[in-house]
């Protein structure tokens, strides 16, 4: 059976999943990449793959060769359809760090019917989504999935729930940072890593491509503005405005203590699934506060580029607080039609979260101060 059981000095944490070998295999939470895709992400990588995780391996260039055969026969059937669609209006971009809030946010606005966004099944079937027997199948049979909630928290997870686009980028093109949780030790902080992973023109270029095509495709499943939740176009600000100079965008923050224990969790119960190689406890704590550091410094560079009437910054503290009036109040700084029945499906689905418990962590001073001195710039700047 895998079991990652990390020990994390000053952190009291629960013990990462217990999986059988199959039941692992189905849980690695990248998927869904093209053999082409797959060998030059092995390739470009020069990543050896630890003897522990040969099966992962074999695995996913098993399943490549299965989600290839369904991609081609989506381009195929689609080529015409995407290239003559238009994205329906300008994108709405939730940003942050993981665990700042971005889902719960992302969940609340997913209320709101004149938004469309992406869903766990596509993430899983990431170039094939469009499928018609696909997406029957899924909305058949996506009550038999037998996990509830994510791995690294308590929040409710099924095929159709709202999930992250970076996902499907990562399967995609393979440029993504998420490429870092099948080679946490090659392309850990010591290796030179510059979030978030682009390394020349040309990959950028490619980027855009498939992220447009993306965008259409979303518009072709349901004609509305689509909505986006990804930690990582924190720092692409730049690009996503090339793409989409009218887009929206909401920045939410929160403690960052509670945010460095919640990565932590993050690692250790659910990125910690597609490892292919042996890591430590210190080296994933150096990968949380170096990546913070290094998205927030873009961030910050990036986000004047926004006018001023299209960004909103927001704090999870708030947001939990009272949601229905700080989503009114987002809904009202960036011009978005607030309606009665938007209001009536948020409350309904808060009325859902009364029973949802947050993790809790118990961090020694020792790692507080730590914490403290390596994002001082967020403690100053929010006021935490």
């Amino acid at each position: 059976m895998y079991s990652y059981d990390f020990n994390f000095p000053g952190i009291q944490i629960s013990r990462g999943p217990s999986y059988t070998w199959a039941q692992h295999l189905k849980r690695i939470p990248l998927q869904g990449f093209r053999l082409p895709t797959l060998r030059r992400i092995f390739q470009s990588r020069h990543a050896p793959v630890d003897r522990p995780y040969i099966d992962k391996k074999i695995y996913l260039y098993a399943t490549s060769i299965f989600h290839t055969l369904l991609a081609d026969l989506e381009k195929k059937r689609y080529a015409r359809q995407i290239s003559e669609i238009s994205v329906a209006s300008p994108p709405v971009f939730i940003l942050g760090h993981w665990r700042n809030g971005t889902t719960f946010l992302h969940n609340l606005m997913c209320q709101d019917t004149r938004f469309t966004y992406m869903r766990a099944y596509q993430a899983l079937f990431p170039e094939c989504f469009l499928l018609s027997p696909l997406s029957q199948i899924v909305s058949r049979t996506h009550h038999l999935v037998p996990v509830k909630t994510r791995p690294m928290d308590n929040v409710k997870f099924g095929m159709l729930e709202p999930w992250e686009d970076e996902f499907i980028m990562a399967a995609a093109t393979g440029i993504s940072p998420y490429i870092r949780a099948l080679f946490p030790r090659t392309l850990g902080p010591e290796s030179g890593y510059r979030y978030p992973d682009f390394v020349d023109t040309k990959e950028i270029t490619q980027w855009k491509t498939v992220f447009v095509r993306l965008m259409k495709r979303l518009t072709i499943l349901e004609n509305k503005t689509v909505l986006l939740k990804s930690p990582p176009h924190t720092a692409r600000i730049k690009i996503l405005l090339e793409l989409f100079p009218q887009s929206k965008f909401i920045h939410i923050a929160r403690h960052p203590l509670a945010v460095f224990a919640s990565n932590i969790k993050l690692w250790s119960s659910a990125l910690s699934l597609a490892f292919l190689q042996e890591i430590g406890s210190r080296e994933i704590m150096e990968m949380v506060l170096s990546t913070y550091v290094q998205m927030y410094a873009a961030y910050h560079e990036q986000k004047a580029l926004i006018p001023e009437a299209n960004l909103v910054e927001i704090t999870y503290e708030d947001l939990e607080k009272n949601p229905v009036s700080e989503l009114r109040s987002v809904y009202d700084r960036l011009d978005l039609p607030y309606s009665p029945a938007f209001e009536a499906n948020l409350k309904h689905h808060l009325e859902t979260l009364s029973t949802y418990k947050k993790n809790s962590f118990d961090l020694s001073t020792h790692v507080q101060d730590m914490v403290r001195n390596r994002w001082a710039d967020t403690f100053d700047r929010y006021g935490y």
